[in-house]
């Protein structure tokens, strides 16, 4: 306490002083450097589920001396730490060390409720921090008033751990009188550290960690609890440490009873006896009790009842039934119930489905069906011919398997039936119009779509340029754009558009030929004028000096020239001068204003001054260009020809001659004369100007279906004659052909049959025709034959009254088809129809049967046609109608029928029976009338037979008329008396041969009272009782099945009444014998009838061969019959019957009976196949004419039957099927008798599988396929072996045909082989071989590739080799092959072309066996294009220095083009295809030049029409042309450039222009190319003939690039008007094209 005390005081003394010195404050300032705070504020923000919590620390520094540390309600989280120690990041607390600076630590906490203040997210305040230090304050004051008393406390020095968080630990409170720490229950120590067990543990045992730990014998949380030993368990109690036991157990820990082993734990001790749980029993309760103590029923074996015969179950409770119904029931409180088809006291004993339906045997659970009848329970009806094997017999009608039809399955069917779309003949269908393939599957397309277009699901998709349902009709571009129609495959444009598929607009009148059309305007040419061109402009409008009328100026007085710019002189000098400036100048002679003055020339014709005189060498060529004249003469002549000759009536219209040997010669516009003359003259030049005429009198000669005949006259010498020929139907296709000048007859060719054409004949002089004459023509329909009309025509499907008519089109294009038929015999009864196409066939109705009719067919064009087409054809017999039973017995039916209409003589009945027996047939001859009547005898009664009726004439015979019928039942045979009491009446009678399912008898009295009685069907004998002694009645027996009723047995008989022996000792009388029961070997002999007492009776039997001694039977008295048995088969025996009567015989009465023949015994088989078996049997005792085999299979079908003598005792059976058991009977016969049979079954061998083969072999696998068995089969075995593999078995289902044999070894020999099996039969095996193939080598791949260079490596194969074929082939076609040895897996490939793309294939090689191709593809290092297609792609394959390259067109390797390429214009990558430099070449050139190309590309050259289609085709392009002169240069750029096809003569299709040079080539957009020889220029002239080069030419040139190279003369050189004009030719010109996105691509390259 003392200790306690001083610290106390120290403490307060120091709080005081530092409290009065304002160190409190100072310390606020500093407390975030001794407190972590985890916000880095001492502050919560409140929200709505949380206080706000603020905490503040104060250090108050105490002396040194004080070593005492205090923390007021610190929080958990909170350490303290030194003024000066530093604070590790996410510290919360403040820990006080030893030697650091010491220090009395505060924490107070103030706790504000949530929202009580409105507190904001600001930080506290000032006056919240001094609230705070005033109630710290108040806590010190308390303290410094309580430690005040006696000068201090808390004296005592402080000793052990002091705690900090919480104060004394969280154990205990701080108490100020004591100054130390008052501890919680369980804790002890100055700080409450020390944990403190209950009551110290009452010294029985030891504290750890605040528990107990009890000595041996205590126990509790405070070890008071004095325990035993051991444990007394649940029969004791522990007292005093000692176990006081229950009653009835004793020992230490009460464990020990009594009871024998202490009932082992399985019951409780009573009095000694163990009292055992459940389920235990036993002295010791170590037995296992039995479930209900066995019922008693057995005995109980630990647990288990072994139960007595007859019980079962784990409580032997339920009874058991004999041999646990064989597997084949189940059993019911000891009863079999048996499952279906099985019964009998242990369901061991088969039964037959529905008793077999009274139409079988049942045996061994399996019915034996009667003839007519299958299935499992012989109750459906058998099927004709058991459907030949080939389908399943249904309710007696065959279904058919897959391929087969017909009533017996006898017919092949055709795959689907033909989907109805078509006939089957003989398993092939003949489709019906619009299909074919194999099953009629495929729908055709009308016409085959003419070869224009696929055959799609019945549509024709036309080829371009073909349209229509049949692609018949020829398409247009674009379908004219919607503004015109598609005739003939060109397109008829509506009003205002043009162009050839109407795209363009059109002007008015097409410009009448005087201009072009832009955008449906004229720009018409100079002196024309008007919307179309039409009004006639006159030049520079007659310069206002005169009127324009038609185009000429008609000029005022004074004035005259085309456009009266001239001063025109007096009467115009009368011809004797020249006016000059409106003067004349008169000729030498003349004088006068006029020059009328002076005398006058006497010739008509006198020779001027000449306009032009020319010195010239011979041979000499003059050219002469004039404008717009159609036709002139130019004579050439010396000038003194003009001098000593005279023109005089040898002046012609049309031709000026020359009074000389010098000559005139005629051409068009631009015209070259050779003339041959002396070395040196002078010459003048007429002109004579005249148009072209046309041929006259044109003539239609010879017209054929195809050609027409033309001849005409014409007296101007021309140049050739044009003929053209178009159809006069809208479409029709313009042609053309020339004739040469010298002629004047032509044959048009190649028409088409019955079509009008629209004929021209045009003169031609030099390129420039004349008007045309003209014909119109109608060729002629052809004849028709197997090329035109109607073709191959056919009548098929010929029924009695109908046919259909079928025929191919014709070639020629026709309007319809018009087809008569009518009677041979009766031409008046003709009958037509009008067909349209595309129909080819016609179906005829209501014709006559068995008439001939006459069949014919013409084809229709408008008016014309062709010749008739004729065929004949019979119609067939028609069926009789009507056909039906009238009436019928038990043997017979009789019909009749309604004769056919055609004139026949006979009809044919078949029948059979229903159930399938053999038919029969016979003819009856037409009856008189309309009906013919006809009775079938001879049938089996009570049977249906199935009839049908044909109408025969000589080999024809009609579709039968078909009905069912049945025979009656016939009656009972041999119905008669046997016996007669005065009760009742014995019959008897004989089954009648039909299946009956009963008897009636009904019996009358002959005081009419009547009774009736059914009797079951297997009676032959019934006995009447009850009746009335001494009474006459009539009997009559009917046999009856279902509704049907025989007619009745009849007879009359009378029960016997009593007598009196009237006579006395009269001797009795033997009655009368019968005969029953009788066998081979045995027979029954009874009698009746006998009057008299016997002693008894005497049977003798006697053998009529006298083979074997007389028998003889001693029989009492009150016997009536006697069975006699060991006779002889087939034998005739007499027996005899005596009575004795007081030791002697009476008179016999007799009776001759006969044995049957015997039974074929010891049935058995040998040789059994899967076709066939050989029978068995034993030698009978007596001889028989033959033996009668016959055999069907178990589950019914038509049975099959085999003869042999009577000397053999065995048969072979044919025509079996494999798989299948037979029963089969064996019967004797001997005249009409026959034997009871002997049956027995076998099951044929099955058949082993054919067509055994193996396919798709691979290296580890290989398909086997084979043709299943004929037998049924449960599956097949399938075994695969080799010499070094394990032999493999696998087993398949019996449908299976086809077995995957996989995971073979490569390069292996295997033996397959595969047996059918069925339950335990085992058919022979198809065995075939094979090798599996040698299998490829792994993991083929190309490493380390370079630019010529790469590595292939593989794995090897499993199979062992003997060598590798490789090769690799590239995509230029080059193919190299290495063989290699076994042993290698790499090679390395070299001389490789960079950028190319190799296919590798590589293969095994085992001897002559080779293994599959494994391949790979890898590209070698190189070109970004491996085949460019212009020389943009070749630039940024890298190539940058201009000259010959090889592009290729479109991509394709299969195109290659040499040609130049720019690579420095303007970023280079053009590909140049004209160049003119120098004039060495000569660019006159015709159109196969232009089109194929010419030149050399390092000099002049032109790349050819041909080429540049193909390339701009195939791309976009822009053009460039290049051109220098005289160190100036110019450019011009199109942004696009296209040549069109050939047949638009290779027009021009450019973009917009760009650059230095002026726009000519706009001028020459959408013409087409022209040369000398091909003018396809607007121009009245040949521009490529004027100007001596070829271009795109219109009327005629802006650009003339392959004009003559230096000719400055106007327009005839190297020229681009908008730069050097018409008269200066251009030194150097190249064109060129690019890829208008080349520079796109080029900056992209430079970005890669």
């Amino acid at each position: 306490m003392g200790t306690r005390g001083l610290l106390g005081c120290l403490l307060l003394t120091a709080l005081l002083s530092l409290s009065n010195a304002g160190l409190v404050k100072k310390i606020l300032r500093h407390r975030r450097q001794t407190l972590a705070s985890p916000e880095g504020h001492n502050i919560t923000l409140p929200s709505p589920d949380q206080p706000v919590i603020f905490n503040h620390v104060y250090n108050i520094n105490v002396p040194a001396s004080s070593l005492c540390s205090v923390d007021l309600d610190a929080p958990e989280s909170t350490q303290l730490y030194p003024k000066d120690a530093p604070v590790s990041s996410g510290q919360h607390i403040t820990e006080h060390t030893v030697n650091r600076e010491n220090q009395i630590v505060f924490t107070h906490r103030i706790n504000i409720p949530r929202k009580a203040c409105g507190c904001t997210e600001d930080l506290p305040g000032l006056k919240d921090l001094m609230s705070r230090l005033e109630m710290l304050e108040g806590e010190v004051s308390a303290l410094r008033d309580q430690c005040s008393v006696d000068g201090g406390c808390c004296s005592a020095q402080v000793t052990g751990k002091v705690g900090t968080k919480p104060y004394c630990n969280g154990h205990g409170n701080y108490s100020a009188e004591t100054c130390g720490c008052i501890c919680e229950p369980g804790w002890k120590g100055p700080n409450c550290t020390e944990p403190e067990c209950p009551s110290n543990c009452q010294d029985r045992g030891r504290c750890v960690d605040g528990k107990c730990e009890c000595f041996k014998g205590f126990a509790g949380d405070d070890c008071t609890v004095e325990v035993c030993p051991v444990d007394c368990g649940a029969n004791g109690q522990c007292v005093g440490g000692i176990c006081v036991c229950s009653e009835g157990y004793f020992g230490e820990d009460c464990s020990q009873t009594k009871c024998l082993n202490n009932c082992r734990d399985r019951g409780h001790c009573d009095d000694g006896y163990c009292v055992c749980d459940e389920p235990w029993t036993g002295l010791d309760c170590s037995e296992l009790i039995c479930p209900k103590d066995c019922f008693d029923r057995g005995r109980c074996v630990n647990g288990t009842c072994y139960c007595e015969e007859g019980y079962t179950g784990e409580d032997c409770g339920e009874r058991t039934c004999p041999n646990n119904c064989q597997g084949n029931g189940f059993c019911v409180d000891g009863q079999c119930v048996c499952a279906a088809g099985y019964r009998g006291e242990d369901c061991s004993q088969l039964t037959c489905l529905n008793d077999c339906n009274g139409r079988g045997t049942c045996f061994n659970g399996m019915c034996i069906c009667d003839t007519g009848y299958q299935g499992e329970d012989c109750s459906q009806l058998a099927c004709l011919n058991n459907c030949n094997n080939r389908g399943q017999c249904i309710n007696g009608q065959c279904a058919c398997d897959v391929g087969f039809q017909g009533d017996d399955c006898s017919e092949l069917s055709c795959p689907r039936n033909c989907l109805h779309r078509g006939r089957c003949v003989n398993g092939q269908c003949v489709c019906e119009e619009g299909f074919a393939g194999e099953d009629c599957s495929i729908k055709t397309c009308p016409s085959n779509c003419y070869g224009r277009g696929e055959c799609i699901g019945g549509r024709c998709v036309c080829h371009a340029g073909f349209s229509g349902e049949d692609c018949g009709e020829l398409s247009c571009s674009n379908n004219c754009q919607n503004r015109g129609r598609c005739i003939g495959g060109q397109c008829v444009c509506d009003e205002g558009f043009s162009g050839e598929d109407c795209s363009q607009k059109a002007c008015l009148n097409d410009c009448l030929a005087r201009g072009y059309c832009v955008d449906g305007k004229c720009v018409c040419q100079e002196g024309y004028a008007g919307d179309d061109c039409s009004v006639l402009a006159c030049p520079d409008n007659c310069n206002n000096r005169g009127r324009c009328v038609v185009g000429r100026c008609q000029c005022e007085s004074g004035y005259e020239g085309e456009s009266c710019a001239v001063l025109s002189c007096l009467n115009n000098c009368h011809n004797s001068g020249q006016c000059v400036n409106g003067q004349c100048v008169c000729d030498e002679g003349y004088i006068g204003e006029d020059c009328s003055e002076g005398k006058k020339p006497a010739n008509k014709f006198r020779v001027m001054q000449c306009p032009r005189v020319l010195k010239i060498h011979s041979p000499f060529i003059i050219r002469v260009f004039l404008v717009n004249i159609k036709r002139f003469c130019v004579c050439v002549l010396p000038l003194s020809a003009l001098c000593s000759h005279v023109f005089g009536s040898s002046l012609h219209h049309s031709q000026m001659w020359l009074w000389s040997s010098h000559e005139c010669v005629m051409e068009t516009l631009v015209s070259e004369f050779r003339f041959r003359t002396t070395p040196t003259a002078t010459f003048l030049l007429f002109f004579n100007i005249f148009p072209v005429s046309p041929p006259k009198d044109l003539t239609v000669g010879e017209v054929t279906a195809d050609t027409v005949d033309l001849s005409w006259n014409n007296e101007m010498l021309v140049t050739e004659y044009l003929v053209t020929y178009v159809p006069t139907s809208p479409g029709g296709l313009l042609q053309d052909f020339t004739v040469p000048g010298d002629k004047t007859s032509a044959t048009v060719k190649e028409l088409e049959p019955g079509i009008e054409y629209m004929i021209n004949v045009y003169a031609v002089l030099s390129n420039k025709r004349s008007i045309p004459v003209s014909a119109r023509v109608a060729t002629d329909l052809p004849q028709p034959e197997e090329t035109a009309g109607p073709r191959q025509v056919e009548v098929k499907d010929v029924t009695d009254s109908s046919a259909l008519v079928s025929w191919s089109q014709p070639v020629v294009p026709m309007d319809r088809v018009t087809l008569y038929y009518r009677p041979t015999s009766d031409p008046s009864d003709e009958t037509s129809a009008e067909i349209p196409p595309p129909d080819k066939q016609y179906s005829i109705d209501g014709l006559r049967p068995d008439t001939q009719y006459t069949v014919s067919l013409i084809s229709r064009s408008g008016d014309l046609s062709s010749d008739p087409v004729t065929t004949t054809f019979t119609t067939a017999l028609d069926a009789p109608k009507n056909l039906q039973a009238v009436t019928q017995t038990d043997n017979s039916i009789t019909l009749e029928w309604t004769n056919s209409e055609a004139d026949v003589s006979s009809y044919r009945v078949k029948y059979t029976p229903i159930s399938g027996a053999s038919h029969g047939e016979e003819v009856f001859p037409r009856g008189p009338g309309d009906t013919s009547k006809a009775t079938i005898t001879g049938l089996k009664s009570g049977t249906e037979y199935g009839i049908g009726v044909t109408a025969v004439k000589n080999e024809s015979e009609s579709l039968p008329a078909t009905t069912n019928a049945a025979t009656d039942i016939d009656p009972p045979r041999g119905f008669e008396e046997v016996e007669s009491t005065e009760t009742s009446l014995t019959l008897r009678w004989q089954k009648p041969q039909a299946k009956v399912s009963g008897y009636r008898l009904v019996y009358v009295s002959k005081d009419v009272q009547m009774e009736e009685v059914e009797i079951p069907a297997s009676a032959t004998s019934f006995v009447l009782s009850d009746l009335t002694p001494g009474m006459s009645y009539t009997l009559t027996l009917t046999a009856e099945r279902g509704h049907k009723r025989s007619t009745p047995a009849t007879l009359t008989a009378s029960t016997g009444g009593s007598s009196l022996n009237l006579l006395g000792d009269l001797r009795p009388v033997v009655g009368k014998l019968y005969i029953s029961n009788i066998t081979s070997e045995s027979f029954s002999i009874l009698w009746n009838g006998t009057e008299g007492d016997f002693d008894g009776f005497i049977l003798e039997i006697i053998d009529s061969n006298w083979l074997m001694e007389p028998k003889e039977y001693n029989i009492s008295n009150n016997v009536k019959s006697h069975d006699v048995t060991g006779l002889r088969p087939s034998t005739d025996y007499v027996a005899y019957l005596y009575g004795t009567y007081k030791g002697s015989r009476t008179s016999a009465v007799s009776i001759v009976a006969s044995t049957g023949l015997s039974t074929p015994r010891g049935l058995h088989f040998s040789d059994v196949t899967d076709s066939s078996a050989v029978v068995h049997w034993s030698m009978p005792r007596s001889p028989v004419d033959h033996y009668r085999i016959t055999y069907m299979p178990f589950e019914g079908g038509s049975p099959m039957a085999v003869t042999v003598d009577g000397n053999v005792f065995e048969a072979l059976l044919p025509s079996m099927v494999p798989g299948k058991t037979y029963r089969v009977t064996v019967s004797a016969v001997k005249g009409l008798e026959e034997s009871d049979p002997s049956t027995d079954t076998v099951t044929t061998a099955l058949d082993r599988p054919q067509g055994l083969t193996v396919i798709n072999v691979t290296d580890t696998s290989a398909l086997l396929l084979w043709q299943p068995s004929v037998a049924t089969v449960d599956g097949y075995v399938i075994t695969y072996s080799a010499d070094s593999v394990s032999p493999v078995v696998e087993h398949v289902s019996g449908n299976t045909v086809e077995f995957e044999m996989g995971t073979l070894v490569p390069g292996t020999p295997y033996t397959v082989g595969v047996h059918a099996m069925k339950e335990a039969q085992k058919s022979d095996s198809a065995v075939t071989e094979f090798t599996t193939d040698v299998d490829p080598p792994r993991d083929l791949m190309a490493t380390n590739i370079q630019t010529d260079s790469a590595t292939l490596t593989w794995k090897p194969p499993v199979a062992a080799v003997t060598g590798y074929t490789l090769t690799f082939s590239s995509a230029d076609g080059t193919i190299r092959e290495v063989v290699l040895s076994p042993t290698a897996s790499s090679y390395s490939m070299a001389q490789l072309t960079g950028s190319t793309e190799y296919n590798v294939r590589l293969q095994a090689i085992a001897g002559a066996k080779r293994s599959r191709h494994v391949t790979t593809i890898f590209t070698t290092i190189g070109q970004l294009y491996r085949s460019p297609k212009d020389c943009g792609q070749i630039l940024l394959n890298g190539e940058t220095t201009s000259g010959l390259y090889t592009i290729y067109v479109g991509g394709e390797e299969t195109q290659p083009i040499q040609v130049y390429c720019d690579m420095t214009t303007d970023g280079g990558g053009w590909m140049v295809f004209l160049r003119r430099q120098n004039g060495k070449l000569d660019f006159f050139r015709n159109w196969k030049n232009y089109t194929a190309g010419f030149g050399n590309m390092n000099d002049e050259f032109w790349l050819g029409l041909a080429n540049l289609h193909k390339i701009t085709s195939s791309g976009h392009y822009e053009l460039r042309v290049d051109m220098r002169d005289s160190g100036e240069s110019a450019y011009a750029q199109y942004d696009k450039f296209t040549i069109a096809e050939p047949r638009t003569r290779y027009k021009i299709y450019i973009g917009t222009y760009s650059g230095t040079a002026g726009d000519s080539m706009t001028y020459h957009q959408g013409r087409p190319f022209s040369t000398y020889d091909n003018d396809n220029d607007i121009a009245v002239t040949n521009c490529a003939l004027s100007y001596k080069g070829a271009f795109w030419y219109k009327n005629c040139h802006r650009v003339n690039l392959m004009g003559k190279y230096g000719d400055n003369s106007h327009s005839k050189g190297i020229n681009w008007f908008h730069w050097k004009g018409h008269e200066h030719s251009i030194k150097f010109a190249e064109m060129k094209i690019r890829p208008v996105n080349f520079r796109n691509f080029e900056n992209r390259k430079k970005r890669s």
